[in-house]
């Protein structure tokens, strides 16, 4: 290829970039169609329990080798381009799934991007999201996607402000910012996944098997929190139509960041969190929050209280469930996400608690490029 070819192509802007759907089922909301819909659900093993495991394949869902942030963003970015934004600005962990996949979409729709990427300053083997001289795993995607990568030392929270302050920035030299909060975990990106529980149980009942249990990793909570939404606008549909309440899955949310080592104050805050983005949801949706019953939302705590583990830090049971996805189901799960829900169905499983007549599914939210981003993380020194 000669030298200029390459500085041609990805120069040129003479190229009329794609412009959102307004999406007439959802009350005209702007919508990019990014993802490959619906997403498969898989045949997984049966468990010791006798009971058939079921995969929604979430991480097979098209852009930037998938996953589940690509549903919240075809409505975050459809309303970025709505409103004449030319440069995307968001946060995360240094490992951040939800960055990769902004920095993938913003360069295929032709935004700038800048990321926000924070570490811990632990030094813990077992910490999977490292700020690293040598970018790898999802880092390394960001910067092949041509995103601005910004580095902070500290929390999350405080890449958030940093963010902020770039935003604000961009906005005085003139450009037009669109922030995206971390994990695009707000009323509008909820969207995604209210309309992705109505996938789920088209593709079930076109299957005749009857799901009792949906398992999802919770850690910004606007994944669990669009389900939640989807279960209720399903019930009150399902209502009219004479569907009963008890052929709809249960969600059980597994939260692999707790903020606290108290399991009673983590349950609280994972279900203040989640039930605040599903109020905001049904808000831009235009429909009442009194349709969000208590029993929508449902989060099990396995890894506080004796068995704390911080967000971003690996267990015995989440390496287990590492092993079983690649070995049981064929799956890569990824350290920070995936396993740890895998873990806590597993463990569920184990305790008995579960409606032994139906069968569990895991929501496969993807995140394997986060696999990589240590050497050997299960089986080196």
């Amino acid at each position: 290829m000669p030298n200029n070819m390459l500085k041609t192509y990805l120069e040129d802007t003479s190229i009329e970039l794609e412009k959102p759907q307004l999406d007439t089922a959802i009350g005209g909301l702007a919508r990019f169609r990014l993802g490959s819909w619906p997403t498969v659900i898989d045949k997984g093993p049966v468990l010791p329990s006798g009971r058939r495991l079921w995969i929604k394949r979430d991480d097979l869902t098209g852009i930037g080798l998938g996953g589940n942030k690509l549903r919240k963003l075809e409505f975050l970015l459809g309303q970025a381009s709505l409103n004449g934004c030319d440069v995307i600005i968001t946060s995360g962990a240094a490992q951040s799934n939800h960055c990769r996949l902004v920095a993938a979409c913003g360069a295929m729709l032709g935004f700038e991007v800048h990321l926000v990427l924070a570490s811990n300053d632990s030094s813990d083997q077992k910490l999977h999201n490292p700020i690293s001289s040598k970018p790898s795993g999802n880092q390394l995607l960001m910067e092949l996607f041509g995103a601005t990568l910004h580095f902070v030392q500290g929390s999350v929270n405080n890449a958030q402000d940093e963010a902020s302050s770039i935003a604000k920035a961009l906005l005085e030299q003139g450009r037009k910012p669109y922030e995206i909060v971390p994990g695009g975990s707000n009323g509008l990106g909820a969207i995604g996944y209210a309309i992705a529980f109505s996938e789920i149980m088209n593709q079930m009942q076109s299957r005749s098997a009857r799901v009792g249990e949906i398992y999802v990793s919770l850690s910004t909570g606007g994944t669990l929190a669009g389900l939640c939404v989807g279960r209720a606008l399903f019930r009150q549909a399902g209502l009219r139509s004479g569907i009963s309440p008890k052929k709809i899955p249960k969600l059980v949310g597994v939260d692999v960041a707790p903020s606290s080592n108290d399991v009673t104050a983590a349950l609280q805050n994972a279900k203040d969190k989640v039930k605040q983005i599903s109020w905001e949801c049904l808000e831009v949706l235009k429909r009442e929050r009194s349709i969000l019953k208590e029993g929508d939302i449902n989060i099990i705590e396995p890894f506080s209280g004796d068995n704390y583990t911080p967000y971003g830090f690996t267990s015995p049971e989440s390496d287990d469930a590492m092993i079983f996805g690649a070995r049981r189901c064929g799956i890569i799960l990824d350290p920070t996400y995936t396993a740890k829900a895998m873990a806590g169905l597993l463990i569920c499983e184990m305790n008995g608690d579960f409606d032994k007549a139906s069968d569990p599914m895991f929501l496969h939210t993807g995140g394997h490029p986060a696999f990589f981003a240590q050497e050997n993380p299960l089986f080196g020194d």
